[in-house]
């Protein structure tokens, strides 16, 4: 493995299907050790580029490099060590989930004697003698995902790991997503879940079309989107004086009324003054809280804006 180099890199990657372009002229940087976000909506491209990342599906022009080495040259070796689970796990449904995760450790060259703890870590183990085709698709699921984890491999690749999984084992997946990049691990993952992706993630690429529609943490793509964070004050009554003696202040952007609530967008500097302002003119503020905008609103904003035709 080359050291020095991001974990994955693509630069100008393309794949076209016949008129359509499904992804179009990617670049993506993730750098060693972190928890990548891929997000995008239906049809964004996200396991097209995926399959591409993982040599599974030749681009139509640019280029993948994994660890600094070219996947179409090193493929076979790269997904040895790596740790995929793709979007639709399929397996051999006569096989039990132990032969499974057997199968999947000799392919890997990895020992069997991590099956059963995986198995366990994954909540199949008393399900280890019960052919595949009985599985319900959550139990697949969980399947696919134990056998991403053989080897604790340096490099994970997820395409949408907690689909079809109940909140008790979308927690099992955040949690060993986050034990991977504790030892040093690098995680490459899709979701729809976007608070999921907004607790663990480092970085996150959002693309929409098949275009890099932004590529950052959140909280620059919070900055350079202008979103500002929400200050709510509960008072004991709200009038439309209120409203004009918070929206007087410079740089609140934006004053909501619901209820005995007033919502007030500003920088977090502001808010003792907005709150000052209010005390001021009269007015009891009995609570307060506040609130940065969500993933799933940056999201939002910069989908729209791509399909605006307008990228970072």
């Amino acid at each position: 493995m080359a050291s020095g180099y991001p974990a994955i890199k693509t630069e100008g990657l393309t794949k076209k299907f016949k008129e359509l372009v499904a992804v179009n002229d990617l670049g993506l940087e993730v750098k060693k050790g972190e928890v990548f976000g891929f997000l995008g909506p239906n049809g964004a491209g996200k396991t097209t580029t995926i399959r591409m990342i993982t040599g599974l599906m030749y681009p139509s022009s640019g280029s993948v490099l994994v660890n600094g080495e070219d996947i179409a040259h090193h493929g076979l070796q790269m997904r040895k060590s790596l740790g995929f689970l793709p979007e639709r796990v399929g397996f051999y449904p006569n096989l039990t989930a132990e032969q499974t995760m057997e199968f999947y450790c000799d392919l890997k060259g990895q020992s069997r004697d991590q099956v059963r703890p995986l198995l366990h870590r994954v909540g199949l183990l008393n399900f280890a003698k019960k052919k595949v085709n009985t599985f319900s698709r959550g139990m697949v699921q969980l399947l696919g995902f134990g056998q991403a984890l053989i080897g604790e491999p340096d490099l994970m690749i997820l395409d949408e790991p907690a689909g079809g999984l109940d909140p008790y084992w979308i927690r099992m997946v955040k949690n060993a997503i986050l034990e991977a990049k504790n030892r040093g691990a690098t995680v490459f993952f899709s979701s729809h879940i976007l608070g999921e992706v907004e607790e663990i993630c480092d970085r996150v690429a959002i693309v929409n079309q098949g275009i890099l529609a932004a590529e950052d943490t959140i909280d620059n793509l919070r900055k350079h989107m202008e979103m500002k964070p929400r200050l709510w004050l509960q008072m004991t009554s709200v009038d439309e004086n209120a409203v004009n003696v918070a929206s007087s202040i410079d740089s609140v952007t934006n004053v909501q009324v619901t209820g005995n609530w007033i919502m007030i967008e500003c920088d977090h500097e502001l808010r003792m003054d907005v709150m000052n302002a209010l005390k001021e003119k009269g007015y009891q503020i009995l609570d307060f809280r506040t609130e940065e905008p969500s993933l799933e609103e940056v999201f939002l904003r910069f989908t729209r804006r791509a399909e605006g035709g307008q990228t970072r």
